[in-house]
């Protein structure tokens, strides 16, 4: 189902923390205000990659991959 907008940002933030520790971080969502989260974005349609995209601009200390 779908997160309120604080627990969204608690789980994006945990996601996050994980990533600096090491840990590579997978996550699907439709919402592109959470992708920009990522260090690198794969657009898919019907199960086949349409693009991929390095995310330069992933917020500091905040970037899940």
């Amino acid at each position: 189902g779908d997160l309120d907008s604080e627990t969204g940002f608690a789980i994006m933030s945990l996601a996050g923390e994980l990533n600096r520790e090491g840990m590579t971080i997978v996550f699907v969502t439709h919402d592109p205000r959470m992708a920009r989260f990522a260090g690198r974005v794969i657009h898919m349609q019907d199960g086949r990659v349409l693009r991929e995209e390095v995310n330069e601009t992933a917020p500091a200390g905040e970037a899940a991959a």
